[in-house]
């Protein structure tokens, strides 16, 4: 199993102010990634490296924890705290 961190594929660090609109921007850009990704006959398609013996036969997660159910609600969460249309 690869390391949970590994520097060379995660941005680093930086000492910076908390800035609310670019935090609401950052949060609105992921959720536009999230719906730019969503196939309606595959939902969201899992990472490669996400694989494993519990995977679904056909590749989709469609659970709370890790899969649709749980896209879902994390978008209309969002949502309704105001950070995305």
């Amino acid at each position: 199993m690869p390391a949970l961190y590994d520097p060379a594929r995660h941005e680093p660090l930086v000492v910076a102010e908390w800035n609310p609109p670019r935090v609401r921007e950052m949060i609105a850009a992921i959720c536009r990634d999230a719906e730019t990704a969503f196939q309606a006959a595959r939902l969201w398609p899992m990472h490669p490296e996400d694989e494993d013996p519990s995977t679904p036969a056909d590749g989709i997660f469609r659970g709370l924890y890790c899969g649709a159910a749980g896209m879902v609600h994390a978008l209309d969460r969002l949502a309704a705290a105001g950070f995305y249309e």
